[in-house]
């Protein structure tokens, strides 16, 4: 008896030895989790590139802020968000604080403030834009496509296969493209220019670009305008800025002449009038002035001129 309960406790030590044995093979290297540790989350999912437009859609909206609105086939305006898609020739709109981030072929394209866009093409071998007026900002990447902003109301096109550049336009058929990286061909009037990083070209109303010419350092305003007290209840304002830069008086774009000049009349109101005068070039750079005048059209006239702002 003493001898089977001896090899039956013999043949228990062996199978306890042998599952020890086989649990630190299969879990030797195995970690340790704590008890209250916190579940494995999944993989976040990466982000979408910014070519990857959803079908149905040649460009998506990547970010906004402020008021951004697209213009519906019935006339109407209504608000954009992020994840929208747009369509050939959507038209979109920033308000006066609006700022919209746009994903378009190979590029990423920026609506500054007070800005009219639009997308006009999408094809294998380039993709198009449109700017009616305002700043937009694009960074294109080396993808094969072209990526090129014309200009309403104007013949000018700024095109590049990977860069970034900007375009400014008032509205009027004019505009100023200025490169920061690679270069970018602008066309206009039947000429054609190189537009290398640092540099700028102006086109006018109807012109053809101007040789490019580095980036000016620094933005200046100078406004010219009639004697504190006028007798009119319209003055015109006269100054001038750094050229390709776009002047706004009480709001209004104001066309700029290539040399900087701009000359503009403005209606007031019997009283204490402020007029509000702002200037802002490719790169996004702005400088501001108010010109207080008194109308008084029942007074006596007075003379001379006073300057505000300086270069």
């Amino acid at each position: 008896m003493s001898r089977r309960l001896a090899a039956a406790c013999a043949l228990a030590a062996a199978v306890v030895a042998l599952a020890v044995a086989v649990s630190r093979t299969l879990f030797e290297d195995a970690p340790v989790v704590p008890a209250d540790a916190a579940p494995a989350r999944a993989a976040a999912a990466p982000p979408r590139p910014p070519d990857a437009a959803p079908a149905g859609g040649v460009a998506w909206v990547v970010d906004v802020t402020g008021v951004v609105e697209r213009a519906t086939s019935g006339g109407r305006w209504t608000p954009v968000a992020a994840g929208d898609t747009l369509s050939v020739d959507d038209v979109l709109r920033t308000g006066t604080l609006g700022r919209v981030t746009i994903a378009v072929g190979d590029a990423e394209v920026r609506l500054d403030p007070d800005t009219v866009f639009a997308v006009s093409a999408l094809t294998d071998a380039v993709t198009r834009v449109q700017l009616g007026e305002g700043r937009i900002a694009a960074t294109v990447r080396d993808g094969g496509r072209r990526f090129g902003v014309a200009v309403r109301g104007s013949d000018a096109v700024a095109e590049t296969a990977a860069g970034a550049f900007s375009v400014l336009s008032a509205g009027h058929g004019d505009a100023t493209v200025a490169a920061t990286r690679g270069e970018v061909t602008l066309s206009a009037n039947r000429r054609t220019v190189t537009v290398r990083a640092g540099q700028q070209s102006v086109v006018a109303p109807g012109s053809a670009p101007t040789a490019p010419a580095p980036i000016p350092p620094s933005l200046f305003l100078k406004v010219k305008a009639p004697g504190r007290v006028a007798r009119s209840r319209e003055v015109t304002l006269r100054g001038r800025t750094a050229p390709g830069a776009v002047i706004r008086i009480n709001g209004e774009r104001v066309a700029v002449d290539p040399s900087g000049a701009f000359e503009h009349s403005v209606a007031l109101r019997e009283g204490r009038n402020r007029v509000d005068v702002e200037t802002r070039d490719a790169t996004g750079r702005a400088r501001t002035s108010q010109v207080d005048v008194e109308v008084d059209t029942t007074g006596p006239a007075v003379g001379g001129d006073v300057v505000w702002g300086a270069p």
